[in-house]
């Protein structure tokens, strides 16, 4: 039988809104998922289709994750790419909002990793 290792709740009520008004409280209760994840060859997973405005990567050797905001929300899998000319890893996220909020926007962000020692 398989064990689970570690778990965390995806996403956060943040950016939810109830009654018309935005919660605004960072309670991690886990959200519904709107896109999928991407598991770079290191192993880490990047993931930012949740109802909130995050994109999060996880480590799971470590049981920790790292977040980072983003303008609007996320309703698609990151990209993950090594271009041979550098070396360095990129991850790109489109970010363009959800039709069931407020806030749009048409956002390519592209965030490179760090150099491995």
């Amino acid at each position: 039988m398989d064990r689970i290792a570690w778990q965390k709740p995806l996403g956060a009520v943040e950016d939810v809104y109830m009654g018309g008004v935005k919660v605004r409280a960072s309670i991690p209760i886990g959200m519904a998922s709107l896109g999928a994840a991407v598991n770079t060859g290191s192993g880490l997973p990047f993931y930012a289709g949740s109802l909130d405005f995050y994109l999060r990567v996880w480590d799971g050797d470590r049981h920790g994750s790292l977040e980072a905001r983003l303008p609007v929300g996320s309703q698609t899998a990151p990209v993950s790419y090594l271009p041979a000319s550098s070396g360095r890893h990129f991850v790109i996220v489109m970010a363009g909002g959800s039709r069931e909020k407020n806030e749009i926007g048409d956002y390519v962000i592209d965030y490179v990793l760090p150099e491995r020692p």
